[in-house]
This record gives C-alpha cells, structure tokens and sequence, in this order.
C-alpha cells in the first residue's frame, strides 16, 4: 500500500501477524477481530 489514509482490517486473527505489521504505515488503522469461531482459531493478534 502507497497512498491510503485509512485501512481497515476485518478479522485481523485470521491474517498472520506479520502481514499486519507489514501493513501499519503513516495512516489511522482500525483492526477488527473475534475471539470466536473460524477466525478466532487463528490466534496471531
């Protein structure tokens, strides 16, 4: 990502850790997860 003011992420537990750090830049983030179900197995936040 080069140019984004904002980026959301939905299910943050389901996206290894370090994909999501490779993706915190200069702009506001908002990380959403469960710790429920499917995506709350993932366990990486």
């Amino acid at each position: 990502m080069s140019h984004a003011e904002l980026l959301v992420i939905d299910e943050a537990a389901a996206i290894p850790l370090p994909y999501v750090k490779n993706m915190f830049g200069p702009y506001l983030i908002f990380l959403s997860s469960t710790i429920n179900g499917y995506e709350g197995t993932g366990r990486s936040l």
